[in-house]
């Protein structure tokens, strides 16, 4: 069962009628006499005449809680066989099932998640092959719009390298890294409501850089892009250059137009999608409304030409109607009845219906005007509000700049007071700073609304504070402004003094601070502040 949504059976599903489509709300059709919110999934059994009944009725998690979906369902005068509630999602659980047949040496796949950090990683998923490196033949149900690349390549390449036959079928959507995940299948099928989606990669990260670390992320994003290629040329006789076009278009891909570029083998019967999306996450990059309408738990078909048919007649009401046409049974009324109304009566009714119709077409007309007039402005408006946005993060980024330089100046200066102690070399200073500010880190992750402790942080302060001594008083100096080290004062450089302690602390044995000691003991007279 998903995790994403609530699901409630209302009748059994017609197995005779083979298509499901998914609504968001009802679409105007009335389930069970109540119109549905658009906030609210209906799945119903389509048959040839466009005849629908519904047999399930969803609720998305994020939008609506257990509780919350019973007490609707109920207020509403709902009847439902099953409710099965979302199942809460393990974040440490792999985000996919496998079954061992050991007998035919099989391994069963369904993979329905997301790619990497929010769902399926590799690590598990590479383990479940290792622990199976027996099996002959695996099958592999996708059904994922992609997320981590370098997940996904590690997925593929592995899959790649099992030496078991790998049969592919993807059961919804194969988007973005996960299609090429799919590319790692011997045999590739779609059934006919399937899709495939290919495109350029991209950081979806990308605060607090400068320009020669956006040059570099650019250059890994190329690099990528042409791993994803030779995953693509695996199957596909199109060129480098031809994949490429497609994936700068972000290209969308039946089932019979992956087929036709070679990324697919064969193509099925259409079946229902298990599974749902919330494509939210990534902000509905460029995804076409038809495909969020498809795949996206938010989503759903607005408008569906179907006619819920009549409640069916009881046994008794048939066997009635049964009885009165066999014996030729007439009811009394069934007679010429008199018109209760003159027909220019009735054409004067029907003119003024058809003045109320018209006026109505009016009105209609001019709330489409001012609609678009709305649509106009709120674009205008959606445009400012991004501006915004990005003043906004642009000030964020320059206050949190300034904020670390402010912390990195405090951390110096609390270590050049430690050198005119003569408790550290100048040449420390830079590695103590660079400790404090990642201390300083791993406490922020911690920090509450009401505290903002530093364990870490104090607790190296209070190490460095406790060390001995070792730097005569009228030797100490304090390192440049500038962060550079002092000028040579004699003989013997920072370095030498390194190599001597670290030496000490080897061949003793001993920690840092009981190594300078050691050095002091054994050199009384060095100018250890000398570079």
């Amino acid at each position: 069962m998903p995790y994403n949504e609530h699901v409630a059976i209302i009748r059994s599903r017609n197995l005779a009628q083979g298509v499901v489509r998914r609504t968001r709300g009802s679409c105007g059709i009335k389930v069970s006499g109540v119109e549905i919110p658009e906030d609210i999934s209906v799945f119903w059994n389509i048959d040839k005449e466009k005849n629908g009944r519904p047999f399930e009725i969803r609720f998305s998690s994020s939008k609506w809680n257990d509780a919350d979906a019973r007490s609707w369902l109920k207020d509403n005068g709902f009847k439902y066989d099953v409710f099965t509630p979302a199942e809460p999602k393990d974040e440490k659980a792999p985000c996919y099932t496998a079954t061992l047949n050991k007998s035919e040496k099989t391994l069963d796949i369904i993979l329905h998640d997301d790619i990497g950090f929010w769902g399926t990683q590799s690590k598990e998923f590479t383990q479940l092959l290792h622990d199976n490196k027996d099996v002959k033949i695996i099958n592999v149900d996708l059904n994922s719009h992609g997320g981590s690349v370098f997940d996904g390549f590690s997925i593929y390449n592995n899959l790649r390298a099992h030496p078991a036959t790998v049969n592919m079928t993807i059961s919804g959507i194969a988007a973005s890294i996960a299609s090429v995940i799919a590319m790692a299948g011997d045999k590739i099928d779609m059934p006919e409501n399937a899709m495939l989606m290919i495109h350029k990669p991209f950081f979806g990260f990308l605060m607090n850089m400068d320009a020669s670390d956006l040059r570099k992320k650019a250059e890994a994003l190329d690099k990528m892009e042409k791993g994803i290629i030779a995953a693509y040329r695996t199957k596909t006789e199109k060129s480098e250059a031809e994949i490429a076009s497609l994936m700068e278009a972000e290209t969308w891909l039946t089932a019979e137009e992956a087929k036709g570029l070679g990324l697919a083998d064969s193509v099925s019967e259409e079946i229902e999608i298990k599974n749902y999306f919330d494509f939210s996450k990534y902000n509905y990059l460029h995804t076409p409304e038809t495909v969020l309408n498809k795949f996206d738990v938010n989503h759903g078909e607005t408008t569906l030409d179907i006619v819920e048919p009549p409640v069916l007649k009881t046994g008794l009401e048939y066997i009635v109607d049964y009885v009165k046409k066999s014996l030729n049974i007439v009811p009394p009324n069934k007679k010429e009845i008199d018109m209760p109304i003159s027909v220019e009566e009735l054409e004067k009714k029907v003119n003024g219906l058809n003045d109320t119709v018209n006026g109505l077409n009016d009105t209609i007309g001019n709330l489409k005007t001012d609609n678009e007039a709305l649509k106009t402005e709120n674009k205008s408006l959606k445009t400012e509000n991004d501006s915004l946005k990005a003043s906004v993060s642009q000030i964020n980024a320059a206050m949190q700049s300034q904020t670390e330089k402010t912390r990195e100046d405090k951390f110096r200066d609390f270590c050049n007071g430690l050198v005119t102690e003569g408790k550290m070399l100048p040449a420390h200073i830079d590695q103590h700073v660079a400790t404090l500010i990642d201390k300083y880190r791993q406490d922020e992750k911690e920090f509450t609304d009401e505290k903002k402790e530093t364990p870490r942080v104090d607790e190296f302060k209070n190490f460095l504070n406790s060390l001995p001594v070792v730097v005569p008083v009228g030797e100490r100096q304090v390192a440049n402004k500038d962060g550079s080290p002092p000028a040579s004062t004699g003989k013997w450089t920072d370095k030498k003094i390194e190599e001597a302690i670290n030496k000490i602390m080897d061949e003793k044995k001993i920690g840092y601070a009981d190594a300078v000691i050691e050095f002091g003991k054994q050199n009384p007279t060095v100018d250890i502040l000398n570079n």
